[in-house]
């Protein structure tokens, strides 16, 4: 495995609640790839959109190369099916590294899922199911999760599929709240990047969405 090489899928909510802050949440990914493309060493984005079901923006493309989000390809609408997509992320992101071999495959891999409200309509996968997924990738692989959630008790939905609290975020549905989220995300993205230490909020991080 390469070391500098970090493979990052972004689960992101694009269900009907997200609506008011469409704008915020297209802005705070595009600074989050602009910050990202910065950084030293090879780096391949996913990003993994869902309302009723799990919809790829694109899968696999170089951070460089990675189109920015617009009003046009990030349009909330519908439910919920938060564990769908996990599920389905998680399968294409493992798909992809069974087809390289061991030594080209990324040293570091993120997942963030990013939700404003609860599983509501997912038809395939249960949280047992993802929470087993998750284990697995955690423990063997040692994948980094991140869970950011507003309007809901992050911490509760981040417990009930197997991220832990260091690793969760309960962020505001707010304009500032959302760029500071995202902002602290590229943040500890950077760091776990170039050191490899986890992708755990700070107290100042945790504070801004508390004062948002």
């Amino acid at each position: 495995m390469r070391d500098d090489y970090c493979d990052i899928t972004l689960v992101l909510d694009e269900s009907g609640s997200m609506e008011p802050l469409q704008r915020d949440t297209i802005g705070g990914v595009n600074q989050f790839m602009e910050e990202q493309r910065k950084q030293a060493g090879k780096c391949v984005v996913t990003v993994m959109k869902f309302a009723d079901h799990p919809r790829p923006i694109y899968v696999g493309r170089p951070v460089a190369e990675a189109p920015n989000l617009d009003m046009a390809s990030y349009t909330p609408n519908g439910n919920t099916a938060l564990l769908d997509a996990v599920g389905v992320a998680i399968d294409e992101a493992g798909s992809r590294f069974r087809a390289m071999r061991e030594v080209e495959r990324p040293g570091k891999v993120l997942f963030v899922i990013v939700t404003d409200g609860e599983e509501n309509s997912s038809r395939v996968r249960t949280k047992d199911q993802i929470a087993s997924m998750i284990k697995l990738q955690q423990d063997v692989y040692k994948w980094e999760f991140v869970f950011m959630g507003a309007n809901i008790d992050a911490f509760a939905e981040a417990r009930g599929i197997g991220i832990g609290a260091a690793n969760t975020l309960q962020a505001k549905a707010a304009p500032f709240a959302t760029s500071s989220a995202y902002a602290g995300l590229s943040d500890n993205a950077s760091r776990y990047r170039s050191t490899g230490q986890s992708m755990a909020w700070t107290e100042q991080q945790r504070k801004e969405q508390e004062e948002a």
